[in-house]
């Protein structure tokens, strides 16, 4: 009798050892973003499923964030990383050569992207391997294909999910559509008027929606501008009428404080990553409007 409970506890004991063993298989992929607007877009493909981590968080800015121990272990936990691609996240080129398990999409190599040539090599040293722009988030006609490349590589790595991937990605592609047609509509009324920007990210948004962008006023993001740049900038706000000179909350207003004193252009504020947004599905969309409403409010003074 004894033989019989010890036979029948060893098999028990083995059974729910295979289901446990089942369904930790069964658990989602643990999925890995690099900044914000990726992040979310990938959040919204993943919803109802599991919840991608986020590495560069905060007002922190892609282009010369340095990873943290947390960011590490995640990276390396990971079973797919999602990132922007080597020209505007060299941070994390070093870390992903060494993965071995880790499944990495470069979202700038997705199929079917508009990509567009720098047009200030100074600016953007670091991105001229490839001589693309990276800012490809900011058209929403572009995150209609990230969503797309999201839903395979992910339907690929978990495709017990496959389904609900897939429907979510279609809904996204949804809103993306009419997020777009609306963008359109309010740009209408701006298209005309002459601004500036502080770091040249926009080009994609302004290609998209033809609007009248004069340059940039820093030439080089991790370098201050010279007293001579900044009386090249003001000469060029006057002569051209400029509305508005744009500040970004990654960076310092103070030089757009002392470019604009005394001249009538105007001073607004543009984010393109969404450094003051909540992280999560939303994110995107909250972003693109910010940007079209604080363009808007600032060029119709």
């Amino acid at each position: 009798m004894d033989r019989l409970k010890l036979i029948l506890i060893t098999l028990n004991s083995l059974a729910l050892w295979v289901i446990s063993l089942s369904v930790s298989y069964a658990l989602p992929p643990s999925v890995v973003v690099s900044s914000k607007p990726f992040h979310s877009l990938v959040a919204g493909v993943m919803s109802g499923i599991a919840e991608p981590k986020l590495i560069v968080d905060g007002l922190y800015s892609p282009h010369n964030y340095t990873l943290k121990p947390k960011n590490a272990v995640e990276i390396q936990s990971a079973d797919l990383i999602f990132w922007g691609g080597r020209e505007i996240e060299p941070f994390l080129i070093r870390s992903l050569q060494n993965l071995s398990k880790t499944t990495t999409i470069s979202i700038s190599e997705l199929d079917n992207l508009e990509k567009l040539p720098l047009r200030n090599i100074k600016q953007h040293q670091h991105h001229t391997e490839s001589g693309i722009d990276p800012h490809l988030w900011l058209d929403p006609i572009n995150a209609i294909h990230i969503i797309k490349g999201t839903v395979t590589e992910l339907s690929s790595i978990d495709p017990d999910n496959s389904s609900l991937y897939q429907r979510n990605g279609k809904d996204i592609i949804v809103k993306l559509e009419l997020l777009h047609t609306q963008l359109t509509g309010m740009s209408e009324e701006i298209r005309d008027i002459p601004f500036m920007v502080y770091h040249d990210s926009y080009q994609y948004f302004e290609h998209r929606y033809q609007l009248k962008s004069l340059g940039v006023m820093v030439q080089n993001i991790n370098h201050a501008s010279s007293a001579g740049r900044l009386a090249l900038i003001r000469k060029q706000l006057v002569k051209n009428k400029v509305r508005c000179l744009f500040s970004e909350p990654q960076f310092s207003d103070r030089l757009v404080k002392v470019a604009t004193d005394g001249i009538t252009t105007q001073i607004g504020s543009l984010d393109p990553i969404g450094a003051r947004l909540i992280p999560g599905p939303e994110l995107y969309f909250n972003l693109m409007d910010n940007l079209i409403n604080n363009l808007s409010s600032c060029l119709k003074k």
